[in-house]
Formats: C-alpha cells, sequence, structure tokens
C-alpha cells in the first residue's frame, strides 16, 4: 500500500506450529530486528490461535506478524520479505 503522508507500508506473517510458540516468535524477532533497524515503524502481533494437544497442525498452530513502514521503497519493498531466512 502507498500513501503520500506516512509512505510505504508492508507485512509479512509467519505460521508457528507446535510447542514453545513465544519461544518460536521471539526467534523470530531476534533474527530479523537487526534488518529492520533502520525502518521508520516496525509493529508486531501475536496472534494465538494454538490449542493446546491440538487434534491437527492447524490447530496447533499461531500466526507473528511483522508490519513495517517507511518513506523510502527500497527498505519496504524487497529490502524488507527478500532476505528473510526461511526455516
Amino acid at each position: 500500500a502507498t500513501n503520500g503522508i506516512g509512505g510505504l507500508r508492508n507485512a509479512m506473517t509467519f505460521v508457528l506450529t507446535g510447542l514453545d510458540i513465544e519461544d518460536k516468535a521471539a526467534l523470530v524477532r531476534r533474527t530479523l530486528d537487526p534488518q529492520l533497524a533502520g525502518l521508520r515503524e516496525v509493529t508486531w502481533n501475536l496472534a494465538r490461535t494454538d490449542q493446546a494437544d491440538a487434534d491437527r497442525e492447524q490447530a496447533a498452530s499461531a500466526q507473528l506478524t511483522v508490519a513495517v513502514k517507511d518513506t523510502d521503497p527500497n527498505k519496504v519493498g524487497r529490502g524488507f520479505s527478500s532476505p528473510t531466512p526461511s526455516a
């Protein structure tokens, strides 16, 4: 999305599954924080939709979303999403 006053915005969502969701979310944040340090705005949101002793993977999953905003399109475009390590 683009808006002239606030700059450009982008977001990515990571699906975290299984045990230790909070620890997994912290690992993602620690991994990405250096890459995100120069951005004007960074927002993290962990949606805990996982259930204890879930009978299927979807019920054992949570979503971690990181949204960024900056006036530099290079920082919030591919500069934001391309270098993300895959696990």
